[in-house]
Parts: structure tokens; C-alpha cells; sequence
């Protein structure tokens, strides 16, 4: 089975887009280049352009391509649900334009795809990693 292996803005230490000091995201993607990967995420919302025209290019330039796009957020609250939703519309639409990357031989399904995270629940927070006591849904849920 062939493999390509992908990364993150976060593997260089972009977390939040809005925090100062934090690697131009050209950067991020010179440094996925020579560190051998041949994809990447989009890293936190709004940390690339949602310019598919300007992404493009310069994955092009370094033969890269982008495989995912991440929501990192409180998905629970109703109340945050037209911010997830708007999220969600603006990276789907920059991964509909962008060159897909080449599907491998045994790969079920076609990148790009759209990762959803959970963030910011204390309980759950308090029993990641340990699926013995993280909160289940029932069945009918």
C-alpha cells in the first residue's frame, strides 16, 4: 500500500491565526515542502486565504496540495451554530476549488475532506484519551 504523509499548520506551531509572531502561512507551506510531506491542512479558520486562486498557486509552486479542512470549535451550542455553519461553507468552498489530490489505490474515499473537532467541554475535555469514561450518547441519539 502507498502512503503519503500530510501535516498541519499546527506541526509548526500555528494554533491560533490571530496570535502575533506566527509563521506567514507561504512559510508554513515552504517548510511542509522541505520537510518532505505532500499535503497539508488548511490549519485554524482564517489562517489561509480563503483566496482558492492565491492557495492554489502556491501549492502548485511547491507540489503540494491541500487534504483537509478543520473546524476546531464548540459544536454543541445552538447558539454557535450559524458561526459553525458559516465556517463550514467558507472552507468547503475553498476545498471545491482546489485541485484534488491524486486518490492512492486502496484509499476509500477522495480527499479533500472536512475534519469537524469539538472544543471546549469540560466534560469531555476531562475524559479525552480515556474512552472508559467518556460520555456516550444512546443509542436512539
Amino acid at each position: 500500500m502507498k502512503a503519503k504523509l500530510c501535516c498541519a499548520p499546527c506541526c509548526f506551531g500555528i494554533e491560533d491565526p490571530d496570535k502575533p509572531d506566527i509563521p506567514d502561512w507561504l512559510q508554513v507551506l515552504d517548510w511542509t515542502d522541505r520537510a518532505g510531506y505532500k499535503g497539508l491542512e488548511l490549519g485554524p479558520y482564517g489562517y489561509m486565504p480563503f483566496d482558492a486562486k492565491l492557495v492554489g498557486d502556491a501549492l502548485d509552486q511547491r507540489g503540494l496540495s491541500i487534504i483537509a479542512g478543520t473546524i476546531f470549535d464548540d459544536l454543541v451550542s445552538l447558539s454557535h451554530r450559524q458561526v459553525i455553519l458559516k465556517k463550514i461553507r467558507d472552507i468547503c468552498q475553498v476545498l471545491s476549488k482546489l485541485p484534488p489530490p491524486q486518490k492512492l489505490s486502496g484509499q476509500r474515499y477522495a480527499a479533500p475532506y472536512l475534519v469537524l473537532i469539538d472544543w471546549g467541554h469540560e466534560v469531555r475535555d476531562y475524559s479525552s484519551g480515556h474512552p472508559d469514561m467518556a460520555p456516550r450518547l444512546l443509542e436512539e441519539e
